[in-house]
């Protein structure tokens, strides 16, 4: 008979060396695998901070620019309401230009005014006159007149005896 065995020893510990070397090389295959893929994903995180850093880059500036275009919109409402409101003043001031051209117009030669009140579309003229019919004369220009409407005479007294003070009442058209 023949001895095998130390053979089979031989063979055993061949197979199991090549199996230890085989188990060796593919667990530093797989740790290599591992580590190649942790630097690949290491290398991605990093690009996507970069990404992440400059997109947080550009939504500042565009939160920027929009913080400006908002300021922009509110310094545009308010010019157009500065421009509203002077349009506004130089209506009112060339229908108080118009006013007192046609005050000049409609007030008779001897009627005096000493004051000149407006209170909205409300006038109040006070002055004097020497004769009843100056008085009478102011009350149908301002029938007539296209500014003035609606007189009315509050009340005729003698101020000194020759002139008698008025206070005339009327509506302003517009």
């Amino acid at each position: 008979m023949i001895n095998l065995l130390p053979w089979r020893d031989d063979l055993r510990k061949k197979r199991k060396q090549q199996f230890f070397i085989i188990l060796f090389a593919s667990a530093l295959l797989a740790i290599t695998i591992v580590l190649i893929w942790c630097v690949i994903l290491k290398y991605k995180i990093k690009q996507q901070k970069i990404e992440m850093i400059h997109m947080n880059q550009q939504i500042h500036a565009l939160n920027y620019k929009y913080l400006q275009v908002t300021k922009l919109q509110q310094e545009k409402q308010n010019l157009f309401k500065r421009t509203k409101d002077i349009q506004t003043l130089q209506d009112k001031n060339k229908q108080n230009i118009s006013l007192f051209k046609e005050l000049a117009e409609i007030v008779p030669s001897g009627v005096y005014l000493t004051e000149f009140t407006k209170e909205g579309n409300k006038i109040i003229l006070i002055g004097e006159a020497r004769l009843h019919t100056d008085i009478v004369a102011l009350v149908e220009n301002v029938n007539q007149s296209e500014w003035l409407a609606k007189p009315t005479l509050q009340e005729v007294k003698l101020h000194n005896s020759d002139k008698n003070k008025f206070i005339l009442k009327c509506l302003l058209n517009l």
